[in-house]
């Protein structure tokens, strides 16, 4: 597929299949669309790609996975930079990581995804200063 005359190809048709199915629940479906974006993204285009690991994150955690859901976590924000990490990929971060039900945050690899947003938003606001 390639892009149509609005600029919309089939890594970004992927990204939001996927997303959309991350947020209906249905995780096999999601994590077939994500591998599938994950193939068509560039390595260079650390957004898309981060997003979809943060969805695929979401995905595990729903699945009961919540260690390798905190893996996916500190992975993605891991490899970016403090400013590639702000805005939009902290926050969806965040909403991924609170979608953990509060007794297991408190589990070793949680409460460190926790340890890790916490300090993302702290470097977030002092490079705002």
């Amino acid at each position: 597929m390639t892009s149509s005359a609005f600029g919309y190809d089939e890594a970004q048709l992927r990204f939001h299949e996927g997303n959309a199915w991350t947020h209906l629940g249905d995780t096999g479906s999601a994590w077939t669309a994500h591998e599938r974006a994950l193939q068509l993204y560039p390595a260079s285009d650390y957004l898309d790609r981060s997003m979809i690991m943060l969805d695929r994150a979401a995905c595990l955690a729903r699945d009961g996975d919540t260690g390798g859901a905190a893996h996916h976590l500190v992975t993605t924000l891991s490899g970016l930079t403090p400013e590639q990490r702000s805005g939009l990929l902290l926050a969806r971060a965040s909403e991924v990581y609170h979608g953990v039900p509060a007794p297991l945050r408190g589990t070793t690899p949680v409460r460190e995804v926790g340890e890790l947003l916490a300090l993302c938003a702290t470097q977030e606001k002092e490079s705002v200063r």
